[in-house]
């Protein structure tokens, strides 16, 4: 059981029955994933609750820590809607909704009492898992490219392994994100959260329906991806990290997992939002997805 809006409990193993029961309704939205949910809830401010039996999210925003309040479910969208914004008001968060999906908002009865706006720096990027893993065309030239310079100096002594994440595992993809942070000339501070959502996902690894490869050169791990398979034929990608001083490794590594993910019957692959980060929505662009999940803010007029 989850609490009963106002109040709210923190991401929890114990919640995820209730949450996953309402978000199965939907497409998978990334942020209300709650494998995504659980791992970046490192200090528990992530706070959930249940009104109307609709799930609702007290989320830090992903850049200025700022609290809002998001919510998702089909049942008496507008008055939820409402009293979310109305606590918010009361309390000091966000004046607007945030991360709303396109198709909670395609149930509001009353449209026309919010002021309601597209976030396309929070849109989800859908790839199809058949056409990454074939490269077909033009569009995929690029990582074509990528991919042959990786196999030209390294294919002679690179291995790719389906990994089980056990202890030994867990320890080497932190020591390859530390050595990917290195090289990134990233410092700890800038990096902790990341590396404490890894550390929490590989340590409770054993929950979740987890997909999760590496690239090794030379006995040594030099990247790994760890995807989550879902319903519907989908999957979603949690981490994802190559060395850069391995020419096309980061290539390699991705269609080494689409393809993967496709032998096991994914059809789609949600790769998650750009944040609004110029760089990273140019490298999400090339991946030449088929559709977006969109989400919305919601503001009082």
């Amino acid at each position: 059981m989850l609490a009963k809006f106002p109040g709210f409990q923190p991401v929890s193993i114990e919640s995820r029955e209730a949450i996953e029961k309402v978000i199965a309704k939907f497409p998978p939205y990334s942020d209300f994933n709650f494998v995504s949910m659980y791992s970046w809830n490192v200090q528990n401010k992530m706070l959930v609750s249940q009104l109307n039996d609709n799930i609702v999210v007290q989320f830090k925003d992903y850049t200025s820590d700022a609290a809002f309040l998001s919510f998702i479910g089909d049942t008496n969208v507008d008055q939820t809607i409402k009293e979310l914004l109305e606590y918010s008001s009361r309390n000091g968060l966000s004046p607007s909704l945030h991360l709303i999906p396109e198709h909670v908002v395609g149930l509001i009865k009353n449209p026309e009492d919010y002021v309601i706006k597209e976030d396309r720096d929070s849109h989800d990027y859908v790839v199809l898992a058949l056409k990454f893993s074939e490269l077909k065309g033009s569009d995929y030239a690029s990582k074509r490219n990528g991919i042959n310079k990786f196999l030209a100096q390294h294919s002679h002594h690179a291995v790719i392994k389906k990994l089980e994440i056990d202890e030994k595992v867990a320890k080497e993809i932190i020591e390859t994100f530390h050595n990917w942070r290195k090289e990134s000339s990233k410092n700890l501070d800038d990096s902790e959260n990341e590396l404490l959502a890894i550390e929490k996902l590989v340590k409770n690894a054993s929950h979740f329906n987890l997909d999760t490869l590496g690239i090794y050169i030379d006995e040594d791990m030099v990247g790994f991806s760890i995807y989550e398979m879902l319903p519907n034929n989908y999957a979603i990608g949690h981490f994802e990290k190559a060395l850069k001083s391995h020419n096309g490794l980061y290539d390699f590594l991705k269609h080494s997992t689409a393809a993967n993910l496709n032998k096991r019957g994914v059809t789609h692959i949600n790769y998650e939002q750009d944040l609004g980060i110029e760089k990273l929505r140019y490298s999400k662009m090339l991946l030449h997805p088929e559709t977006f999940l969109k989400k919305f803010t919601i503001s009082a007029k």
